[in-house]
């Protein structure tokens, strides 16, 4: 397995046993052990938004300080 050299992934190697779902439940995204414990962990989303950004998905806009995704046109 390869592994990152981004040491903010390291949070991950701690996350303790977590369900994507219950037992004989349909997946719902409101109740995913999962990604509740990694919004809870900002390095994680942090590591996101920089690959996001790195992939050209996305962009900051210094003049208004946001971020936007590059194929997004307001409506």
């Amino acid at each position: 397995m390869a592994k990152s050299k981004d040491k903010r992934l390291t949070a991950a190697k701690y996350m303790p046993p977590l369900r994507k779902r219950q037992p004989d439940e349909e997946y719902d995204i409101r109740k995913d052990e999962v990604l509740k414990w990694v919004i809870s962990r900002p390095e994680l989303v942090n590591v996101l938004v920089s690959k996001l950004k790195d992939w050209g998905y996305i962009r900051y806009d210094l003049g208004t300080h946001t971020w936007q995704g590059v194929d997004y046109e307001a409506d």
